[in-house]
Order: structure tokens, then C-alpha cells, then sequence
């Protein structure tokens, strides 16, 4: 494995990376694993750096009625202030948009790989699932506190490939 992936933590080739997030250790010998394989097919190469996988363009938006529309493979989604309760779920929906606004078709090789990078509110949020559908990605963050709601926005990372 590639130096640089031996921690999740390490994972800086996410475009906006700035600061660690709260949970990058949860599943990091799952994504280490999914990576290993990953790089290949987006490089071609066997031997993989850093700046191979940097993006030169990466997309900033916030959720708004539900949606994230966005037109980079890579970014940031910041959401709407959540309310969700304890043991429930915050969804929304992630669109991609062609650069003269079209909605873009989500070829069915396609994977979204989201990470929370802040969250200060109260509650504990994690990204659930993402459930690729035919023009977009249907995103929940559960809430895993025991009794305290989900108060803020969170900012995710995100990545798109099409393997």
C-alpha cells in the first residue's frame, strides 16, 4: 500500500482538505482497502503519488431546498442547518450539472465517496449511505447521539469516480 494511505487520516489527496475531521479513523481499514484498489483504475498507473490525484478545479456549494447541485468531481458540500432528532436521519440529494446546466445522467459504474470534515453543533452525525440513483446520489446523515438533535450544517468532502 501507498504511503500515504496507511491512515485514513492521511487520505490529503481530497481536494479542500484543510483540517482533520472527527471521524476519519471509523473505517479507515475498510476505505485503505477500497482505495488500494481505487487508485489504479483512476490513474493507470501501478505506482501512485499524491499530486497524481490532486484536481486542478474543485466545487464549494451548499445544500439549498434539499439539493446540492454541482458541476466538479470533487468538493465541498456544506448542508443546510440540520434538526434532525436523535436516531434519525437528515437526506438530501446530489445533482450533477454540465457547465451549461444540465442535469447529467449518473452512469451506473459511478461512485460518491463522502467524509464529514466540520460539524460544531450538538448531535452526533454520520454519513449513513448514499444510494447512486439514475441522475443523482440520495445522501442521509444519521444522527448516532443518544439524546441530543442535530443543530448545525455540516461540511462534507466529496469525491466522485466512475469506475
Amino acid at each position: 500500500m501507498a504511503n500515504f494511505l496507511k491512515k485514513i487520516s492521511d487520505a490529503n489527496f481530497l481536494p479542500g482538505k484543510r483540517e482533520r475531521g472527527n471521524n476519519h479513523y471509523v473505517y479507515s481499514s475498510i476505505f485503505n482497502s477500497l482505495m488500494d484498489k481505487l487508485i489504479p483504475i483512476i490513474t493507470g498507473e501501478k505506482e501512485v503519488t499524491v499530486e497524481k490525484l490532486k484536481f486542478e478545479e474543485t466545487d464549494d456549494v451548499t445544500v439549498s431546498g434539499g439539493v446540492a447541485f454541482i458541476t466538479k468531481r470533487s468538493g465541498v458540500i456544506t448542508t443546510e442547518t440540520m434538526t434532525a432528532a436523535a436516531g434519525s436521519a437528515y437526506s438530501f440529494r446530489i445533482v450533477l450539472r454540465d457547465i451549461n446546466d444540465n442535469v447529467i445522467s449518473i452512469p451506473d459504474s459511478a461512485m460518491c465517496i463522502l467524509t464529514i470534515e466540520t460539524y460544531s453543533g450538538t448531535g452526533v452525525p454520520i454519513v449513513h449511505s448514499i444510494d447512486p440513483q439514475t441522475n443523482r446520489f440520495v445522501v442521509d446523515i444519521q444522527n448516532i447521539a443518544a439524546s441530543a438533535a442535530l443543530n448545525d450544517t455540516v461540511k462534507l468532502q466529496y469525491f466522485i469516480i466512475n469506475v
